[in-house]
Formats: structure tokens, C-alpha cells, sequence
């Protein structure tokens, strides 16, 4: 995947709203999150930065299985969303047991793959899963701040973007959230999703 530039969120929503409707962001508060995000995941050659280093749980079928921190620094707390431009397009402040789902394709756009993220229970024990259709090497990539661990999507050989971003939440409060790429590759947008742990 061809490596574009990336514009960190630069954008704030004044309004403060903790619940939505299906398909309606939750806006974000003046007051929520100066910290930078323990785990960042980036469109582009799909990346995820992070504060511990994934280790790899094996693979289930044809999927590959990473886990990172376990209890409070593994269960999802907030989630932001952001366009490349750095406007916000999704926040919840209450996204405990929230699952993110984001679809892959290629050029021609043709699905090509997902990448499920997620708390999962293992022998009793929460932990920050991400269950890929590919591996998620190292980049190599020297990291410096909070996020100093880099992987990257190992792709299918050919360019690759996001297509959608779902986030699901059946616990309560329920919510329900998608957004689509264009249809356009001079119009893609370069998503951002921000997650936030309870431990942070």
C-alpha cells in the first residue's frame, strides 16, 4: 500500500452528547481526552501504533490473533473516529464492550478482508484482541511518545484502503455506528480510529 500523508486531528465539537441513535455520532466534549490515545489505528497502509507490544495468541482458521495488556489496560473505554482532515466523525465516551470491525479493499473496490478489535476474555483474564484476516508484523518503525510499538496489515500484494468502519455496542447504553469510504479515490478519506482503556 502506497503510503500517504497523514494530518493528526486538529478539530474539536463543542457539543456534549454521551448516547446516539443508530448511525449518529456521538459528539465530543470540550472536556474529554488531552491524553494522547494509548492505541491508534491508521488508514493508509493500515497501522496501528500502540503503548505494549502485541504478542501474537496464534491463528483460529484462516485468521490471525494478537493480544495487547490485560484487565483495566485491555478493556475499551472511549473511541474516536476522525476523517484525514482531522474532522471528528464519531465519539462515544461510553464505549465499554464495544467491537470495531473495519473492512479492507482494494483499488478496484473489491472487499478484500477484515480486522476485528475488541476486549477478549481469555482463562478468566480480559485482553486487547485484534483478529486479522493477515498478519500484523512490526513495522520497524521507531516510535518515540506514548505509542513506541508499530504493526502494520501484511496486505494482499496490490494497493489497499479502508472500505468501512463499524462499531457495534450491544451493553448499555447500545449504540451502532458505520461510515463508508467514497466511491471516488480522489476522494478517499484517510480514517483515524483513537481508543482510549480504562486504565489510562
Amino acid at each position: 500500500m502506497k503510503k500517504t500523508s497523514r494530518r493528526p486531528p486538529a478539530k474539536k465539537v463543542a457539543a456534549a452528547k454521551l448516547n446516539q441513535t443508530p448511525n449518529q455520532p456521538i459528539l465530543a466534549s470540550v472536556d474529554s481526552h488531552d491524553t494522547p490515545p494509548p492505541t491508534d489505528i491508521m488508514d493508509g497502509s493500515l497501522t496501528i501504533a500502540l503503548d505494549r507490544p502485541l504478542t501474537y495468541a496464534g491463528a483460529s482458521g484462516t485468521r490471525h490473533i494478537y493480544h495487547k495488556g490485560f484487565g483495566v489496560h485491555a478493556r475499551i473505554a472511549h473511541i474516536k473516529v476522525f476523517k484525514g482532515n482531522g474532522d471528528l466523525l464519531y465519539q462515544n465516551l461510553e464505549a465499554d464492550d464495544s467491537v470495531v470491525t473495519i473492512k479492507l479493499e482494494n483499488a478496484g473496490y473489491q472487499e478484500k478482508g477484515s480486522v476485528t478489535i475488541s476486549k477478549a476474555t481469555i482463562q478468566g483474564n480480559d485482553v486487547f484482541q485484534i483478529d486479522s484476516d493477515q498478519p500484523f508484523p512490526a513495522t520497524g518503525n521507531v516510535l518515540t511518545g506514548k505509542r513506541r510499538h508499530s504493526y502494520g496489515h501484511a496486505g494482499y500484494g496490490q494497493n489497499f484502503r479502508i472500505k468501512s468502519i463499524e462499531i457495534t455496542k450491544a451493553t448499555d447504553p447500545p449504540s451502532s455506528y458505520v461510515v463508508t469510504a467514497p466511491r471516488d479515490n480522489a476522494a478517499s478519506q484517510e480514517y483515524r480510529v483513537m481508543i482510549w482503556h480504562e486504565g489510562d
